[in-house]
């Protein structure tokens, strides 16, 4: 048994030697890759999703030793902006090393049995990584973590909006009334599960609402139902998004 594990460990090696370099060597310090760093790089390669506080972190590391990564700003679970970064990785004496915009991180680096986990160590610090799961991508994370957030409806004439949180949470809010000076004075709200796997739900008490299709930017939100009507919103700013609530009456689930 020992020699057949041997054996199947030499041939992953042999496996990931063809794509990543073996023997590199760290320039600053010296210190030479190992065949365990990388079987460890072999499984690191791929998207991974980190949260650390009111932030969310998108990591792909690719095959060819780049690495791009998205700091999503989720205060409250709601979407506050993102900002993106590249570089370099690789693995060298079981640390992590990234160079992102001219600075270099080294941090030692696990991954768990399963292969799904990475914990991340930084003298005191500790990040622990997530495979993005399967089903997932990076693309449709980026576009889950942007929807979050208030959304007015911007077809004329009509007073109604849509707030989706990180948490599943939705609330479909009508009869929006506002005052003459443009602020919201009062609303209903109906709250819901929104839900994405094959389709795109909103899911309330009484009615389920399914789309084919959702495109998300900065400032639109598009949704497509089967039968190809779209219904199209703007986003709040997170000030608006707070007066509309504080101005609505919601029923919960």
């Amino acid at each position: 048994m020992e020699k057949i594990k041997y054996f199947m460990m030499m041939a992953l090696v042999a496996m990931f030697s063809m794509t990543f370099t073996a023997c590199e060597e760290d320039e600053e310090t010296g210190e030479k890759q190992t065949a365990d760093d990388v079987l460890i790089m072999g499984q690191t390669v791929g998207e991974w999703f980190l949260e650390d506080g009111d932030d969310e972190t998108v990591f792909i590391f690719n095959a060819n030793k780049t690495v791009v990564f998205t700091v999503y700003d989720m205060k409250n679970g709601i979407y506050h902006g993102k900002k993106s970064y590249s570089g370099s990785w690789t693995i060298i004496n079981g640390k992590m090393k990234m160079n992102v915009d001219g600075e270099t991180l080294r941090m030692d680096i696990s991954v768990n049995s399963a292969g799904n986990k990475i914990t991340l160590t930084e003298d005191k610090d500790v990040y622990k990584l997530e495979k993005v799961p399967e089903g997932f991508t990076a693309k449709k994370l980026d576009t889950m973590l942007m929807l979050c957030g208030g959304w007015l409806n911007d077809a004329v004439g009509t007073n109604e909006a849509m707030v989706y949180m990180l948490n599943s949470n939705c609330i479909f809010i009508y009869d929006i009334k506002k005052n003459s000076g443009g602020s919201f004075v009062s609303a209903y709200g109906d709250q819901g599960k929104w839900e994405w796997s094959d389709t795109f739900k909103e899911v309330f008490k009484s009615r389920t609402l399914e789309y084919t299709n959702i495109e998300v930017t900065e400032t639109t939100f598009v949704e497509t139902t089967k039968d190809d009507v779209k219904y199209s919103y703007k986003r709040l700013s997170p000030d608006e998004l707070d007066e509309l609530l504080n101005a609505t009456m919601i029923e919960k689930v």
